[in-house]
């Protein structure tokens, strides 16, 4: 029998993780989003290995911090990337 333990991790470390997890995904997504401006969520969430709500939370942050725009309609809109050089990094 095999009994997993769950780590213990502080309210700070676990904040920190979220952090450091996300801002991985959001590079990731700009990246993708730099290759096809055009890529609908759910293609970027089965290409990325993630669930659509983690993908649809980190774009809504990214549009939330200036970073991507929405241009067009759902249907044949497109992602408008606005980064700075201090994003590149």
């Amino acid at each position: 029998m095999v009994k997993f333990t769950a780590l213990n991790l502080s309210k700070y470390q676990n904040d920190v993780l979220k952090d450091v997890l996300g801002e991985a995904l959001e590079k990731r997504i700009i990246s993708k989003l730099s290759e096809n401006s055009k890529v609908k969520q759910s293609e970027l969430a089965k290409y990325l290995g993630v669930s659509l709500p983690s993908i649809q939370r980190a774009m809504k942050k990214l549009v939330d911090q200036g970073k991507i725009e929405r241009k067009g309609g759902k249907r044949f809109g497109y992602w408008d990337i606005h980064l700075n050089s201090s994003d590149l990094d």
